[in-house]
């Protein structure tokens, strides 16, 4: 179960602070490099003066003076914004920490779109494929305020650089009990069977059991996969929960490109598992809007993922399902014989019954006349009751006007007869 509010909650920069001082008390190895971030200074540089220095708005500088202290045996904590990170510090977090291999922990703040209200200059939607693209670096994404303090813990001692990336403000928990954490294992959210989703961030966890509790409304099962390490990602337990199910869809606060998903792609590889993939894109930044708003404005929503498992459940159930002239369900007013030409106002009648509007023409589309992923299922299986043909879902999303999957239909009572088409 999960909070729904975000009262009581901590903000994530807030709780990573308190966990910082918390392993600084204990190993003072632990030094904090700052580049103006705010909030620090009046934290750990007020607890422990002697090991905070803020070197300004110079993320480069930090870098190097990071990679220094770290080949003279400390262990720095650096800060700034995901973004300034791993692009504007790239060539110094490529040579001096990444490609030295040394133990800087680079703690990047306002990840992906939850600095939304600041502006395009602050939206961090490719740091984790430079991060995975460098190599060598450990990388973790928490999904709620409560994972960090095991997070920090775990990352403390482990050899060689690491990126820990949160968000900016409040969000609502996702884990209610105690949280636990092992460095490179993933945490399974909700059992399911029919359709495995694979989210990584706070929103898009949040969002994927939104999304499973829809579905199992509908009598749908849902499994829910959190990531909370990128790299090295549990491969055993992707290719599990993939495998269990009609396929996977990916969620995450990042591009399509060098993330979540290409790691998921990349694990299951030449596996038969359909992979969807639920991410930002277009142009993002068009107006200002809050970080839930401009995320599903850009793409990113439990609608969205519930659409995508649809169709992949959709995608299991009609491709392995073979064409069965003749076959009914007993409850069909026309039934097409084998000899049959489906005409196009058949089909826009069955667009018709099936969205429950009065008129439909040659033109008109399924998805802009209203329909759904839910729908084209019920649409399809219509379809097979009345002309004993089975559209496969993947033929439909690219049919989906009523003339072009009327040609599909007979494309298919063509074949599934055994008659030539002229």
């Amino acid at each position: 179960m999960m909070h729904t509010s975000v009262e009581g909650v901590q903000d994530p920069r807030s709780a990573y602070r308190e966990a910082l001082i918390e392993l600084a008390e204990t190993d003072s190895r632990v030094v904090c490099l700052d580049t103006d971030t705010g909030g620090l200074e009046k934290t750990f540089g007020a607890r422990f003066p002697d090991r905070y220095l803020n070197v300004g708005i110079a993320e480069a500088n930090m870098f190097g003076v990071a990679a220094g202290l770290a080949a003279r045996g400390f262990i720095p904590y650096t800060h700034t914004m995901a973004t300034f990170a791993t692009l504007r510090a790239g060539e110094q977090l490529k040579l001096d920490i990444i490609g030295n291999r040394l133990p800087v922990r680079v703690v990047a703040t306002h990840g992906g779109l939850s600095a939304a209200h600041f502006g395009t200059s602050h939206y961090a939607l490719e740091d984790l494929a430079v991060m995975r693209a460098l190599g060598e670096a450990t990388i973790v994404v928490p999904a709620d305020s409560t994972e960090i303090r095991p997070v920090m813990r775990s990352l403390h001692d482990h050899p060689g650089p690491s990126y820990l990336r949160l968000g900016r403000s409040k969000t609502p928990s996702v884990h209610t009990d105690r949280v636990s954490f092992s460095l490179g294992r993933a945490v399974t959210l909700r059992e399911g069977t029919d359709v495995c989703v694979i989210a990584m961030g706070a929103l898009p966890v949040l969002m994927a059991l939104e999304a499973g509790r829809e579905l199992a409304a509908n009598d749908l099962s849902c499994h829910v996969l959190q990531i909370q390490t990128l790299a090295p990602l549990d491969t055993e337990s992707v290719v599990k929960a993939a495998c269990s199910s009609a396929g996977v869809v990916t969620v995450e606060e990042h591009r399509p490109s060098g993330g979540l998903g290409d790691s998921v792609a990349e694990t299951l590889g030449a596996l038969p598992v359909p992979h969807l993939r639920v991410a930002v894109r277009g142009r993002v930044g068009t107006r200002v809007l809050e970080h839930r708003g401009a995320l599903e404005e850009s793409g990113v929503s439990a609608a969205a993922i519930r659409d995508a498992a649809l169709r992949i459940i959709a995608m299991r159930r009609y491709h392995t399902m073979p064409a069965q002239p003749n076959e009914t369900n007993g409850s069909s007013s026309h039934v097409v014989s084998e000899t049959d030409r489906v005409p196009s106002t058949f089909v826009a009648e069955l667009y018709a019954r099936v969205l429950g509007i009065d008129h439909v023409e040659d033109r008109d589309d399924f998805f802009v006349l209203g329909g759904t992923s839910l729908s084209a299922m019920e649409l399809l299986d219509v379809i097979a009751a009345e002309t004993g043909v089975h559209v496969p879902i993947r033929s439909f999303y690219q049919s989906t006007g009523v003339a072009e999957l009327t040609r599909v239909v007979n494309h298919r009572l063509t074949r599934s007869t055994g008659e030539e088409e002229n």
